[in-house]
C-alpha cells in the first residue's frame, strides 16, 4: 500500500520530525517507493498538482498540531477520496482529543494518538488485513456505524531500536539541508501547569546513547549537508551528565558544527561544567522558559524550580556567551 504522509501549512516553519520517524520506520520494513511526505508547511508550490498526486495513494495520513487543524480539512477537501481510500489523523493534537476527534468528520477513517514509529507499522497491516485494532496502542477507529477507542497512548520505549529519520522522501527537500532539527530524548516528567508535553510524549523521559545520536549526526551530516544542527528535546538538560557527555563526544569527534538549543533546557538542570562544554562543543544559543518574574505567578505554574534558578542560570549563559 503506498502511503502519503501530509503535513499541513501552518505559522511555524520547520521539518516534522515525527513525520521523518515514521517514514524510516516504514521503509524500513517496505519498498523504498512506498512512502512521501507531503511538507505543505515548508513547501508552498505546485498545489494543484501534489494534490492530484495524492490521490494516487491508498492510505493519506494527516499530521496536525492544533493550530493547523483548518488547513489540514481544507486539504483534505480538496483530495476528492475514492472509497479505496483510507484517511488517518495524528500528530500532537489527537494526543489530546483521542479517538472523540473522528466525530469532527465522516471522511477519517481512524486516528493514532502518540507516538507513530510501531504503530503506524502496525495500522498498515490492520488496513491491509493482517493485524486486529484492537491491539494498536494508540489507535481509534470506525467499526461501520461505531467509533471504537483505544484510550492509550503510543509510546517507543525503546528509542535505539528506531531507525534514523529520513528527510531525503520530503517534497519540500531538495537532497540538502541548511539545518537539521537533531531529537535525542522524548517525554518529560515535570507537571508545568501550562504544558502539554505529558500528554503528547508521556511523563516518562526515555533517552538515547551518546554514541547513537553522534552516529545521526554524521550520517546526516553527510547525506543533507548541512552547516549547523539545533536539538528539539522537550527536556535535554534532564540527565545533566548525559549532556556534558554529549558536549565532550561532538569535541572528540572534531564535528566543528555550530548548533543551538532553543527548548528544552531548564534552568534548575544546567551548571557551570555544563554551560562551558556547551559553548566548547559549538552551542552559540539557549533558551530558557521564564514565563514570569512575578514571584506569585511564578510559584503557581508548578515549574519544581525557582526565579533564583533562573537568575543563576542566565548569569551563566552569559559568562560564556
Amino acid at each position: 500500500m503506498k502511503v502519503a504522509l501530509i503535513d499541513p501549512p501552518g505559522p511555524s516553519a520547520g521539518l516534522n520530525t515525527g513525520l521523518a520517524y515514521m517514514a524510516a520506520s516504514v521503509l524500513e520494513k517496505r519498498p523504498a517507493d512506498t512512502i512521501k511526505v507531503f511538507d505543505f508547511n515548508n513547501n508552498a508550490g505546485k498545489i494543484k498538482e501534489r494534490i492530484k498526486e495524492i490521490k494516487e495513494y491508498e492510505i493519506i495520513a494527516f499530521s496536525v498540531k492544533s493550530f493547523t487543524l483548518k488547513e489540514a480539512f481544507s486539504l483534505l477537501g480538496r483530495i476528492n477520496l475514492r472509497p479505496s481510500q483510507f484517511v488517518i489523523f495524528g500528530g500532537p493534537h489527537l494526543a489530546i482529543e483521542k479517538g472523540d476527534f473522528l466525530k469532527k468528520d465522516s471522511r477519517i477513517g481512524a486516528v493514532l494518538a502518540g507516538e507513530g514509529e510501531n504503530a503506524f507499522l502496525k495500522f498498515l497491516s490492520f488496513a491491509e488485513g493482517k493485524e486486529r485494532a484492537e491491539g494498536i496502542p494508540g489507535l481509534s477507529w470506525r467499526d461501520g456505524e461505531r467509533i471504537m477507542i483505544n484510550n492509550s497512548l503510543s509510546l517507543e520505549e525503546d528509542l535505539e531500536s528506531l531507525p534514523f529519520p529520513r528527510y531525503d522522501v520530503f517534497d519540500s527537500v531538495g537532497g540538502r539541508l541548511d539545518n537539521y532539527p537533531l531529537l535525542t530524548s522524548r517525554g518529560c516528567p515535570y507537571q508545568c501547569l501550562y504544558c502539554s508535553v505529558g500528554f503528547i510524549s508521556g511523563r516518562k523521559w526515555r533517552k538515547r546513547e551518546v554514541g547513537s545520536i553522534i552516529n545521526e549526526i554524521k550520517a546526516a551530516r553527510e547525506k543533507y549537508g548541512f552547516n549547523y544542527f539545533f536539538i528539539i528535546d522537550d527536556n535535554f538538560t534532564l540527565e545533566k551528565e548525559r549532556s556534558r557527555e554529549f558536549c565532550r563526544a561532538l569535541i572528540a569527534e572534531k564535528l566543528n558544527l555550530p548548533w543551538t538549543l532553543p527548548n528544552g533546557i531548564r534552568a534548575d538542570r544546567v551548571d557551570e561544567t555544563l554551560i562551558r562544554l556547551m559553548k566548547a562543543s559549538g552551542c552559540e544559543a539557549i533558551s530558557f522558559g521564564i514565563e514570569s518574574a512575578d514571584p506569585e505567578v511564578f510559584n503557581g505554574l508548578g515549574k519544581g524550580e525557582t526565579l533564583e534558578d533562573i537568575g543563576r542560570a542566565i548569569a551563566l549563559g552569559l559568562k560564556y556567551h
